[in-house]
């Protein structure tokens, strides 16, 4: 435990975690003013919800949240990713492997780095969540889908659509859930990131980050080419998007899987470190 807080110190003080948060911060304000101008001066009939005007559901931000759920592991992976890597450079691994377990080392900052991503990024959107119940209402005269008002579960309800049956009964419960979704994956993203840097200590410490996101953008690519655009992370990603949550699962065991195997194989059991 004690080194875990440790680690947590270590990385709040870092600038990147900072950087990450005030640019994420930005990225929810901008989505926010976006769909304030969208709908500023309009006939109350055409105002939308609070809960489909966020940074998650909104149609008029949706090009941030586009650029988030591209830019996403190169983001999550600048928190602190590259913990490890940079005190294997530094010079300072070999005094702290004389206090503590390599082991206990490891694993504590591949906790951290996987709660600090997640933290950056809830506590971020979080916030947009939470103003755009200032200017919109919480009952909207109008809808994403331009559906009547009073229309709450027959035309404006898709069986198909994720998580849709949660959209009807609670759409601020359903925003949290997909922020939650979001955080998560961009927790498992760092997390990757921290094992990938495992396999590349002897190059420039970018490359850790560029690899991640490259199997990110290739996978995306992939899927579409093959005619799966579906199941790609960025689409599993996406608010209201057709499926079930089969496939989140099996990209979270696949990521989760190849993380602990990176840190456990090339990184506690690797004798040359």
């Amino acid at each position: 435990m004690k080194i875990i807080k440790t680690e947590l110190l270590s990385c709040f003080k870092r600038k990147e975690i900072h950087f990450v948060m005030l640019f994420l911060v930005i990225l929810s304000l901008l989505a926010y003013s976006m769909e304030c101008i969208a709908f500023y001066g309009s006939e109350l009939r055409f105002i939308r919800s609070s809960n489909e005007s966020t940074i998650l559901s909104g149609v008029y931000s949706n090009s941030v949240r586009v650029m988030i759920m591209l830019m996403l592991p190169f983001i999550s992976s600048l928190i602190y990713s590259d913990s490890f890597y940079r005190d294997y450079h530094n010079g300072v691994l070999k005094g702290i492997l004389t206090r503590v377990r390599k082991s206990d080392y490891i694993l504590s900052q591949a906790a951290v780095v996987f709660v600090s991503s997640f933290l950056t990024f809830f506590i971020a959107f979080f916030i947009n969540l939470v103003i755009v119940k200032v200017p919109f209402p919480a009952v909207g005269f109008d809808n994403n889908l331009g559906l009547p008002p009073f229309d709450i579960a027959i035309q404006n309800y898709n069986e198909k659509s994720f998580l849709d049956f949660i959209r009807i009964q609670s759409p601020f419960g359903y925003n949290l859930l997909n922020l939650f979704i979001l955080s998560f994956f961009a927790g498992l993203l760092g997390l990757f990131t921290y094992g990938v840097y495992f396999l590349l200590l002897d190059k420039n410490r970018i490359y850790g980050m560029f690899f991640s996101f490259i199997c990110y953008i290739a996978s995306t690519i992939g899927f579409s080419v093959l005619g799966f655009w579906n199941f790609s992370l960025t689409e599993q990603l996406q608010p209201m998007h057709e499926g079930t949550a089969l496939p989140l699962i099996i990209w979270g065991i696949i990521l989760a899987a190849v993380s602990v195997y990176l840190i456990v194989w090339k990184g506690i059991k690797n004798e040359v470190i």
